[in-house]
């Protein structure tokens, strides 16, 4: 019922759906999420993890594992895929917490047969609000049920097994309650992307500053082309395009931040640019995006074709879009 997709937090429900949501989880702490990642996502992600580094981790006496390197540009992908605000919307409503500033957390491996472990614990902790745990294993396991307890009198409340793949479970933290994630059994891997939805710093606040103090970012009043440039652009651009497998986007307003996977940075369009790439998402050809463009809005042809062009070649430049390449028959 909701996804994460390429293009932001997609939930096909309706008032009484998050109605009956919000009543699970106002009595059970925890929602199950079946395909929280869809099929194509999960597998990118996957991918990119079977290349990435992971680092023995752990606090003493409380937990182990192997972590997800932070100097990994997948795990800067999951963070910025996790604070989608429109993800943080939905969660308020069928939670009930206070207005989320950001997600944050980790990427880990827990193995069977070693010392990989987790204790009780309540994660109390840094304005942490709402629990989730998102099932990125390759292969299915066994064990590593979450259970949640009374934290006074240790009675034991619900447990949930995250096996389905993609699939992800979310759960209150409080100080009231305590959750243990069960060691994993028999041969399997469990991989998981685990973190909390928190009051502050704000998220959004934070990148807008980070992309301003980097550098111009495409759709931004800069240098203007000249038609030579433009003309080359042109040129080296496939006819059709799509948004790349490696790009996730968010929609903050009037405006889109882009984050490209395997690249350092990010990307904000206004609301010219957003639209320009949201009309070529759906449309895939940059002829089409112009004339229907031209149809809509009093602007010189000249002009408005040079400027769809200089976006969208920074953004093929930069990864974001890729040639949309229709498939063959082996």
């Amino acid at each position: 019922m909701l996804r994460l997709t390429h293009l932001g937090t997609v939930f096909q429900g309706n008032t009484q759906d998050v109605a009956r949501l919000r009543e699970t989880f106002d009595h059970q702490h925890v929602l199950h999420l079946p395909q929280f990642l869809p099929a194509e996502l999960l597998c990118s992600i996957q991918a990119a993890l079977a290349r990435a580094a992971f680092q023995e981790d752990g606090v003493p006496g409380l937990s182990a594992e192997l972590r997800l390197a932070a100097t990994e540009p997948i795990y800067h992908h999951l963070l910025f895929m996790m604070n989608d605000p429109a993800l943080f919307r939905w969660v308020e409503q069928v939670t009930g917490c206070e207005t989320i500033g950001r997600f944050s957390g980790r990427v880990y491996r827990r193995s069977p047969g070693t010392n990989h472990y987790v204790d009780w614990h309540s994660d109390c902790a840094q304005t942490r609000m709402i629990g989730i745990s998102v099932n990125l294993s390759t292969e299915t396991f066994s064990g590593g049920t979450l259970k949640l307890r009374d934290r006074a009198s240790r009675q034991h409340l619900c447990e949930t097994a995250n096996t389905g793949f993609g699939d992800a479970v979310l759960f209150r933290i409080s100080p009231q309650l305590e959750h243990i994630v069960m060691p994993t059994e028999g041969t399997t891997d469990r991989t998981a992307l685990a973190g909390w939805f928190r009051r502050e710093p704000d998220y959004m606040d934070e990148l807008s500053a980070a992309i301003i103090a980097q550098r111009p970012m495409p759709c931004d009043e800069a240098a203007v082309l000249t038609n030579s440039l433009v003309d080359d652009s042109i040129n080296g651009l496939p006819t059709k395009l799509r948004l790349s497998d490696d790009a996730l986007y968010h929609a903050v307003g009037d405006d889109l931040f882009i984050h490209v996977n395997r690249q350092d940075g990010f990307y904000k369009l206004n609301a010219v640019g957003r639209e320009i790439l949201e009309r070529l998402v759906s449309m895939g050809t940059p002829a089409t995006v112009i004339a229907e463009m031209l149809e809509e809005y009093d602007a010189p042809a000249a002009e408005l074709t040079h400027e769809v062009y200089r976006l969208i070649a920074e953004l093929h430049s930069h990864g974001v879009l890729a040639a949309d390449v229709p498939e063959t028959d082996a």
